[in-house]
């Protein structure tokens, strides 16, 4: 019971540090982000919104894998959730800030279906890399635990990160 309580103290205390940091973040990127050569793109002012938007669905993504891992038994679940955090990511810089920012604009037009590809695959992520992970790595033996507590702390983590990034005071009310 102790051991439930606690993962779930983890999930809500990690979920409202980070979507703290998150929108911490968020503003910064909105004052100082970078900028495509031609101007077209921008993660000034409403374009920092791919941080929380990227940035949760990656920590969603972890978090699920690692939770359906150690809900499996796995004995790696805390890697496996921080890999499939980390390709989340990939595709999230790849579909954000690469293709649109750093791309030449003669470039952009062809790559137009792959952007689309890739933003299909990092709203899919959070759901499709546990269930992934789940059918690809089950261990032999699983060790099962209770499930509900699984499904308690699945649904905690991304409503204490929206909270965490709803309380946060942004840089601009801080500086004022």
């Amino acid at each position: 019971m102790r051991n439930r309580l606690l993962l779930l103290a983890a999930m809500a205390i990690g979920g409202l540090t980070a979507g703290l940091l998150l929108d911490v973040l968020t503003a910064w990127v909105s004052a100082a982000g970078p900028s495509s050569a031609d101007g077209q793109y921008t993660l000034r002012g409403n374009g920092a919104l791919i941080v929380p938007i990227g940035g949760g669905l990656v920590l969603v993504t972890a978090a699920w894998t690692a939770l359906t891992m150690r809900w499996l038994g796995h004995a790696r679940a805390l890697a496996i959730g921080v890999g499939a955090g980390a390709f989340e990511l990939a595709v999230v810089l790849m579909a954000g800030l690469v293709l649109d920012i750093f791309a030449p604009a003669a470039w952009r037009e062809p790559l137009r279906p792959v952007m689309g590809a890739l933003w299909i695959l990092t709203f899919a992520l959070p759901v499709a890399a546990p269930v992934a992970a789940a059918i690809w790595l089950r261990p032999k033996v699983a060790a099962q635990t209770e499930s509900g507590w699984t499904v308690v702390a699945m649904i905690l983590f991304p409503v204490s990160l929206f909270a965490g990034a709803a309380l946060s005071p942004s840089l601009s009310q801080l500086a004022g």
